[in-house]
């Protein structure tokens, strides 16, 4: 399921523009828009529903933007953002933003069962990175 996505984020992956104000339901924060969507979706559909708001999965590109998305969460144990693994075994956000922080746990990534191609945030360890698998259905953010 995660190599269909895979394939089509790659080719619709686009930089998220600077703003200086957001759309009603969602918070501005270091020029990109955030939203938390409290809907339980797997890691496609999820990264599909940001696309229907204009938008993706959110990417986090420092630490202040990692615990902010977790403010947004409600500091929920798991939400879905939007890294993902290549066959390449590489990772990348699907906002087409470079991939130039990470937040991993300490024995993540670890692609547990050989299905863990999705990244989800822990609010509860401190807002730390795991790699899960991408059909679990959890809460997101957005970014746009």
């Amino acid at each position: 399921m995660w190599l269909c996505c895979l394939l089509s984020s790659d080719k619709a992956a686009v930089g998220v523009q600077a703003r200086s104000t957001c759309d009603s339901g969602w918070t501005l924060h270091e020029n990109r828009c955030f939203r938390f969507f409290n809907l339980t979706r797997t890691w496609t559909l999820a990264e599909a529903y940001c696309v229907t708001q204009q938008g993706h999965l959110a990417s986090a590109h420092s630490i202040a933007e990692a615990r902010f998305v977790g403010t947004l969460s409600g500091n929920r144990r798991r939400t879905w953002i939007g890294g993902v693994q290549t066959l390449a075994n590489t990772w990348y956000w699907t906002d087409g933003t470079p991939f130039d922080y990470t937040n991993w746990q300490a024995w993540q990534p670890d692609n547990h069962g050989g299905n863990e191609h999705c990244i989800h945030t822990n609010f509860v360890a401190g807002g730390v990175w795991n790699n899960f698998p991408c059909n679990q259905e959890l809460p997101f953010v957005c970014v746009k």
